[in-house]
């Protein structure tokens, strides 16, 4: 009966600790959390729109290829991070350094700090109704 209760406490730790890490690293590849906080037509350019989000991206996370169906401007409001693109030298992004995407650059961003979270501005001008990010496997 002991040696019954030793192992199931011993599997009951082991799946804690799978659990735990396992969480770590789904967060840690988990994309931005975007916020919304504006969406507009853009007067003059008929069927473009604009959208702004604020965006986080955890310590150590990837945002995950991708690209927009439009251009992306962004400002980086605080934290550290590198943004690869296909083809070109990767860039790095701290405070105060604005970036930009041409329509359909696939790209991802790092966080590079194991603590602190990417905070971004980022604006985008897309076709009316199209969808803001599309992932790239």
């Amino acid at each position: 009966m002991k040696r019954t209760i030793a192992i199931l406490a011993l599997m009951l730790a082991v799946g804690f600790v799978i659990g735990v890490i396992t969480e770590r690293v789904l967060i840690a590849q988990g994309g931005p959390k975007r916020t919304f906080i504006l969406k507009t037509d853009m007067e003059g350019l008929p069927g473009k729109e604009a959208n702004m989000a604020y965006a986080e991206l955890e310590p150590g996370a990837r945002s995950g290829k991708h690209y927009h169906p439009g251009w992306e401007f962004g400002y980086i409001l605080a934290g550290h991070a590198v943004m690869e693109k296909e083809g070109k030298p990767a860039v790095e992004l701290k405070p105060g350094v604005p970036f930009y995407n041409y329509r359909s650059d696939v790209h991802e961003i790092r966080n590079l700090s194991q603590t602190d979270t990417l905070k971004l501005l980022t604006i985008y001008i897309t076709d009316k109704g199209s969808p803001i990010v599309v992932p790239v496997k």
